[in-house]
């Protein structure tokens, strides 16, 4: 099922509140229903950069990928940790709260990053929230 994309950006994600020192890299998909960390693929030594956003399921089978439904979403925030600005998201599993993070590679989210301040990110949770009430409206 095709869905559209909003925003598409390579990113290292965390699976935790607060970013750590490593984290898996891969493509970070928000649509109007649901947010997706792809993690590429690896083919041997390197990874694989692909463009998942025209098969976003196909892409979530990768192990280690996520998938947020804009329902469970509690909360999208632009934060920073050592100078580097970061999305958090806190999101519902049952009754559970959870919460992950990401740092974003690359240049514009026009361009498939975001740059390295905060703006773009504040923007994207912005964004993540709008959808969140839509979907909780919806």
């Amino acid at each position: 099922m095709s869905e559209d994309i909003i925003v598409k950006a390579e990113a290292i994600f965390y699976d935790s509140e607060k970013p750590k020192m490593k984290g898996p890299i891969g493509q970070l998909i928000l649509t109007g229903r649901r947010l997706a960390f792809i993690k590429y693929a690896p083919r041997g030594l390197i990874r694989t950069l692909q463009d998942y956003s025209s098969n976003i399921d196909e892409g979530l089978k990768n192990e280690g990928s996520v998938e947020i439904p804009m329902a469970q979403v509690s909360e999208a925030r632009a934060d920073s940790i050592w100078g580097t600005p970061y999305l958090r998201v806190r999101y519902k599993v049952g009754s559970v709260e959870k919460a992950c993070s990401f740092i974003f590679r690359g240049g514009p989210l026009e361009a498939g990053g975001v740059y390295l301040r905060k703006g773009p990110i504040e923007q994207l949770a912005q964004t993540i929230e709008q959808l969140k009430q839509e979907a909780s409206t919806g």
